[in-house]
């Protein structure tokens, strides 16, 4: 078998690859192992490894033809991996400490997964040697010393102009609507900037530091050789070095197109998702309203039902009051069969104990144009109710709440109305009197009267409609209708009537 220096000397002497390629089978094993030994990371071990084969490639001709090469291959690779080490511990140390103080600091600030879209273009507005700092600090892990050796300048400058880069990124983001703190940007930089490597990167790194290597001596013999050349041939070498030296940049350039393309992809769906959860946010809301009026129309039906049962029970007592009501008033009043007649100056103000003495009071009311009487004896509730109902039925966007508001105020108007203009009876010098009866099968639903109405006219006809009203607690309220009480919209001054049913 070949010994190590004939090997050695093959390579740095004729350049042959296949001699390099014995000695790095030779001792990879050992310097690997050094270095994961050194570092107790295998991603490190391989990055340790491929500095101490490259700088072999690189000093194979200033090394001495007698160089043991077990042992110096040996010792670089302790030094490389106790550095490599040395730096990696000093830059977890400082990631860590950020992360504290951000974790103290400030728990909502962006995730990486926000920021990862907008990277690439944010270093697009740095300027040359901004970037340079940035790719140098946290997309090549280097420290602050390294950065500055690479930019040429001192490390406390370096820290500054890594400072200043990360602070224009963050001005960058927060345009963007991502809030951060200088500390955290650095930290997710850190962090995510890079990702592994797939499995395998070392056989292709030493391959490449073996190529970069023998490129960098073929450079160097063809510049010695460039002195001797012709004009002509030292045009096509610088050729063919720049035709080298371009192919990497092509790469490149395929590569950020491609991540370009991906990332631009990943906006559009982030987008989506956005208009996706509006849509979504605006159907619960939908669902949340259908919900809401139908347990309100269930509230509704049970208090219904309960006023009813209530109206059941004091039922006799309202009769009982009516006997007593009919008595009080005998002046005037006559009686022909079942039911109560009263005549226009026999009218009196007898409560609205049950309905046949709040049609009473409501009309002896209007007769007197007394609108404050007027408006408290008129059901509200239900009025309410079925305007609540139009609302919905005309405008089915409108939300529950907002019905019931507007439902409210229109009541309110009617009855601010009613207590400041008045009722008055249609056509009252034309009345003789009024007949009330009420009609048996409003009897069967609990807490609503339906009266028949009767109005005598001095001609001798009659004209007849039904009255309704319901029971709320111990009396008795009427749903306003004109054309069932034969009563008008009227201001209290002698002005002229308001509303159609005067007009009649």
């Amino acid at each position: 078998m070949t010994d190590d220096a004939q090997l050695f000397r093959r390579y740095a002497e004729e350049g042959s690859e296949q001699a390099f390629g014995e000695l790095v089978a030779r001792y990879i094993n050992l310097v690997y192992s050094a270095a994961v030994r050194q570092t107790g990371d295998a991603h490190l071990a391989e990055d340790v490894a491929q500095a101490v084969f490259t700088a072999l490639a690189r000093k194979a001709r200033a090394l001495p033809r007698e160089v043991r090469l077990g042992g110096w291959l040996y010792r670089h690779a302790c030094f490389v991996a106790a550095q490599t080490a040395r730096t990696e511990r000093r830059r977890q140390a400082r990631e860590r400490r950020s992360l504290e103080m951000n974790g103290l600091n400030d728990h909502s600030e962006p995730d990486w997964e926000q920021l990862a879209p907008f990277l690439d273009e944010a270093m697009k507005h740095l300027g040359t040697t901004e970037r340079d700092a940035i790719l140098l600090r946290y997309f090549e892990n280097r420290g602050l010393h390294d950065v500055g050796n690479a930019l040429g300048v001192s490390e406390d400058a370096a820290r500054k102009r890594v400072t200043r880069a990360v602070e224009k990124l963050r001005t960058f983001f927060m345009r963007r609507g991502l809030t951060l703190s200088t500390a955290t940007l650095a930290t997710l930089l850190a962090g995510h900037a890079v990702v592994a490597a797939p499995t395998g990167l070392a056989v292709s790194v030493t391959s490449a530091a073996l190529a970069g290597a023998a490129t960098s001596a073929g450079i160097s013999l063809t510049l010695l050789k460039v002195m001797t050349m012709t004009k002509l041939k030292a045009g096509i070498a610088s050729a063919i070095v720049v035709a080298g030296l371009a192919t990497p940049l092509v790469f490149q350039e395929q590569t950020n197109r491609r991540l370009r393309s991906e990332i631009e992809v990943l906006r559009e769906q982030t987008q989506q998702i956005g208009q996706l959860r509006e849509a979504n946010d605006r159907l619960a809301k939908l669902k949340a309203d259908a919900n809401a009026l139908a347990q309100l129309q269930k509230e509704h039906g049970e208090l219904v039902r309960l006023r009813g049962e209530v109206g059941v029970l004091k039922r006799q007592l309202a009769e009982r009051q009516t006997h007593a009501a009919g008595s009080a008033t005998d002046a005037g009043q006559t009686s022909s069969g079942p039911g109560l007649t009263l005549a226009p100056d026999a009218l009196q103000d007898v409560g609205n104990g049950t309905p046949e003495t709040a049609i009473q009071t409501f009309l002896w009311a209007a007769t007197q144009r007394n609108g404050g009487r007027c408006a408290e004896l008129l059901d509200y509730e239900s009025l309410q109710s079925a305007a609540f109902v139009k609302i919905r039925q005309a405008m089915p966007d409108t939300s529950v709440s907002e019905a019931e508001s507007l439902a409210k105020e229109a009541v309110d108007k009617i009855r601010q109305h009613i207590a400041t203009s008045g009722l008055t009876v249609t056509n009252l010098d034309t009345v003789t009197s009024w007949r009330i009866e009420e009609k048996l099968e409003a009897k069967e639903v609990p807490g609503v009267a339906l009266v028949h109405l009767t109005r005598l006219l001095r001609d001798g006809s009659a004209e007849s409609e039904k009255v309704k009203l319901r029971q709320s607690g111990d009396q008795w309220f009427i749903y306003p209708s004109e054309e069932g009480m034969g009563v008008s919209f009227t201001p209290l001054t002698n002005g002229p009537p308001t509303s159609a049913a005067s007009e009649r």
